[in-house]
């Protein structure tokens, strides 16, 4: 999963329509104060592999994401590769019939 959080819905709004995330803003704090302007704060936010990763990856390759944020990425990214070579391991692949004993 990946989510934008902001006091500014405008800005929250930009990202929501953006190509890749085709999300909806929300409300993230129901109490008035949470910013420092006294605003409630705003999000929006993508789930599933494939969708975050499309959502993702333009914005570091334009810059928008770098360094430290840039490297929780590929981070998570490496876990879930990790995962799914020990839970989901790829079976042998088999050409042509499997042979009988007799």
């Amino acid at each position: 999963m990946s989510s934008v959080r902001m006091c500014d819905r405008n800005s929250v709004e930009v990202v929501a329509k953006s190509p890749g995330w085709n999300s909806k803003v929300r409300l993230e704090a129901r109490k008035r104060g949470h910013c420092s302007t006294g605003g409630f704060e705003w999000g929006t936010s993508v789930s599933g592999v494939y969708r975050a990763r499309n959502a993702i990856l333009p914005w570091i390759a334009k810059g928008y994401l770098r360094g430290e944020k840039a490297d929780q990425y590929f981070d998570a990214v490496a876990k879930f590769r990790r995962t799914r070579e020990v839970f989901q391991p790829e079976e042998p692949r088999h050409h042509g019939r499997e042979r009988q004993a007799l």
